[in-house]
């Protein structure tokens, strides 16, 4: 088999540490080398992050940029036509990391225009602030038997962990 590599780029230290997170679960020890890069600039546009991606110096069997959609439709188009052309491959999470966390875990909220009550949720019954950034926080939120069952149910955990776990897609196109 050949060993593939991987860069993933995410825009903030939260992102980082979860994909940190489910590579430490899900990475195969013998056959992937995965880099996770942060887009080292505070609320950037998915652009921002394709653009890191296609511009990161290295050798990789396949690019892969992770950014919200808390953004506009014309900027997430941009990103999405940047990625095309440069044959990155996107995982776009809804709305936010935090609202993606709560789905995760099954906690039924209202429906919110921004990021704001999510993260409030999210810190207020699962894990503070102070430790989203840091990866082995989410052992006991998160177990491998919970991202297992869910992923079932929600595509982009399904992706993220499919690049992890398989490495590169066969073909090219937008995930």
């Amino acid at each position: 088999m050949n060993l593939q590599s991987i860069l993933i780029v995410c825009e903030g230290k939260t992102d980082k540490a979860f994909l940190t997170y489910l590579k430490f679960l899900f990475q195969p020890r013998n056959n992937t080398r995965i880099t996770i890069k942060q887009r080292k600039i505070g609320g950037g546009s998915p652009q921002d992050i394709v653009s890191y991606a296609q511009k990161y110096r290295g050798a990789f069997s396949c690019r892969v940029a992770l950014f919200d959609t808390d953004k506009t439709k014309k900027e997430i188009k941009k990103a999405e036509d940047l990625a095309q052309r440069n044959e990155i491959h996107i995982l776009k999470i809804d709305v936010c990391l935090e609202k993606f966390l709560l789905q995760i875990l099954n906690y039924t909220t209202r429906i919110h225009p921004d990021c704001k009550q999510y993260k409030k949720q999210l810190h207020e019954h699962y894990i503070p602030t102070t430790k989203m950034q840091q990866w082995r926080e989410y052992q006991p939120i998160l177990p491998k038997s919970l991202l297992i069952e869910q992923r079932k149910s929600i595509p982009i955990l399904d992706e993220a962990i499919k690049y992890i776990q398989d490495g590169c897609p066969k073909s090219t196109t937008e995930k």
